[in-house]
């Protein structure tokens, strides 16, 4: 997994059609947490940060070969500024 867009839910700022906006994103940290489980950070590529999440809140990823997945977010802004958090489990082959 190396670059990646990252999909979030616009916050408090969001508009009426509830318009989900798309960040190019990298992986800056990988770190295996289980057996099949990688734990990975996401930065943005861009000047644009992500908005502010909280823990459990949804993210889509969008791959470099196109496939979309969702993810659950791990951890909250204020423990990594500018940065998104998910686990994976790599699917069977």
């Amino acid at each position: 997994m190396g670059d990646a867009a990252v999909e979030q839910a616009e916050d408090a700022a969001a508009t009426a059609s509830g318009a989900a906006r798309w960040h190019a994103a990298r992986v800056s940290k990988r770190v295996a947490i289980a057996a099949q489980v990688w734990l990975f950070e996401l930065s943005p590529e861009a000047a644009y940060p992500f908005e502010r999440v909280a823990p459990g809140a949804h993210i889509d990823v969008e791959l470099p070969n196109g496939v979309v997945r969702q993810y659950s977010l791990l951890t909250h802004m204020a423990d990594q500024p500018g940065r998104l958090v998910i686990a994976v489990k790599r699917d069977a082959l």
